[in-house]
């Protein structure tokens, strides 16, 4: 992309101070980041005396190129700077420029670096770092590291290897690199470009005191928005933007830390509102002890994961093969789960399989379904297949890919219009429902449609389970393990 240079801006005030600390004599450089500024974005810089308080000694430049570089001017006096950027920026998320500028931070000593960046981490840490300055005093790096350390554990990092905030570039390779692009990510997944810097300094305001990230309401944003961001479209719109000069290190690792369930400490009860838990045993009794029934039609039994006979229901190629949950099976609550295990060994022509939908009116429109899709073949010749759930927003497909003859469980929870897919306790996709569930109370829901007679499902279902809420992270996890163990 293009570059400009432009003429530095250099405004002095009556506080300015008599005595130079320090004295830039080449041109260095940074990067304003959310995404990477636009070209023409403002950058502000304040020079800070050694009580990082303001010297009167103002700078202002703007951003050269669509990455967001700037020159910092020869001339400055003082190590210790404070910079702003404002402006627009590649929205990551998106895959396209933001609708509306953004206001970044960042408090920088300066000392003998090349540069100095300003990105989503310098400006979460730039109150804390003064504040722990002028009200704890402390020095600068005593500050900065302390700060770092703090904001990272709010992001559920532990690598003790990141660099200093002001030297990460999301489109350098290394560790800190793919944190800040981890960050920026998932604190801006769900805000849009005019919400954004409300949300950034809700988050800097509330750690500026003790460093801790205390409001529910914010850490609740975080975990959803990491749940949600689709790391392959991130990752592919910033090869896209930065085209061959792209080199982006693993961020999609720390995007996943927060929603390691042991982050959260959330409460295991795989008991409460249990509504009915399937599993044949020779028989369909309903292991939950509150006496649902379940019916079938060309199905019979067969071993289940761990070799007991008779412990899962087989269904062997035969068309319109079902199995039907309880007819008072109700989804008009604000939470619900369901969960089954399944082993697919085949299906006889392209199309799906219904693992979860309603029987008696297939319309994908106005209801929830989850599919398992018919099979298809790897470069390597093996055969695989992919799951689907299908709800009035359309297809969402999951990248999480199954092969035959194996044993996965299935698990979907509902909550506030959000259908979160779960394959062996690990969180796989999450698609967004306002489901109107018009068909009336008493129409059938069921597992394994073999829909139609080319569209035969082969395999074998068992642990069918509904509770009348939404199972969080870390239940669905012991959800498998209990079963696995």
């Amino acid at each position: 992309m293009k570059g400009y240079r432009f003429l530095f801006i250099l405004i002095v005030l009556p506080l300015i101070s008599c005595q130079d600390e320090f004295k830039i004599n080449k041109d260095l450089e940074g990067y304003a980041q959310k995404g990477p500024f636009a070209v023409g974005g403002r950058i502000t810089i304040e020079e800070l005396n050694k009580n990082f308080s303001p010297k009167g000694i103002i700078y202002e430049t703007i951003t050269e190129d669509d990455f967001g570089r700037y020159v910092l001017p020869e001339g400055i006096s003082s190590k210790f700077l404070k910079l702003s950027a404002e402006g627009f920026y590649f929205d990551e998320n998106r895959g396209r420029k933001s609708s509306f500028p953004i206001l970044l931070r960042s408090i920088s000593n300066l000392g003998d670096q090349e540069g100095t960046n300003i990105n989503i981490l310098t400006t979460l840490a730039h109150q804390r770092i003064l504040h722990l300055i002028q009200t704890e005093g402390m020095g600068f790096s005593e500050a900065s590291n302390k700060a770092k350390k703090e904001i990272l554990k709010i992001f559920n990092v532990t690598n003790s290897e990141i660099e200093d905030f002001e030297n990460l570039n999301i489109n350098k390779i290394g560790d800190g690199n793919a944190f800040l692009l981890a960050a920026s990510t998932v604190v801006s997944k769900d805000n849009y470009s005019s919400d954004l810097s409300e949300v950034i300094n809700a988050i800097a305001f509330d750690i500026k005191e003790d460093g801790v990230l205390d409001d529910p309401a914010l850490k609740n944003e975080l975990f959803d928005n990491a749940v949600k961001v689709k790391v392959e479209e991130v990752r592919q719109n910033m090869q896209n933007f930065y085209s061959e000069e792209s080199s982006m290190s693993n961020f999609e690792l720390y995007t996943k830390r927060l929603i390691d369930p042991e982050f959260y400490d959330l409460p295991v009860d795989l008991s409460s509102n249990l509504v009915f838990h399937f599993n044949p045993n020779g028989g369909q009794p309903d292991l939950s002890g509150n006496g649902s029934t379940i019916k079938f039609d060309g199905v019979t039994l067969t071993e289940n994961r761990k070799g007991a006979s008779e412990s899962a229901y087989l269904v062997s190629r035969q068309a319109n093969s079902f199995i039907e949950l309880p007819s008072d099976l109700d989804l008009w609550i604000p939470g619900w789960t369901y969960s089954v295990w399944v082993i697919f060994n085949g299906m006889d022509d392209w199309g799906e399989a219904v693992l979860f939908g309603n029987r008696q009116k297939y319309d994908y429109f106005q209801d929830v379904y989850f599919l398992i899709n018919s099979l298809q073949k790897s470069g390597d010749g093996e055969n695989f297949a992919s799951t689907s759930i299908f709800t009035d927003e359309g297809f969402k497909h999951s990248h999480n890919y199954i092969n035959q003859n194996m044993w996965y469980q299935f698990t979907l929870t509902y909550k506030e219009d959000e259908i979160y897919l779960y394959i062996n306790g690990e969180l796989s996709q999450v698609a967004r429902s306002n489901f109107s569930l018009e068909h009336p109370l008493g129409s059938p829901y069921e597992v394994v449609q073999a829909r139609g007679s080319s569209r035969k499902f082969d395999g074998a279902i068992s642990d069918i389970r509904f509770y009348r809420r939404a199972l969080n992270l870390a239940e669905c996890k012991a959800l498998y393990e209990a079963d696995i163990n």
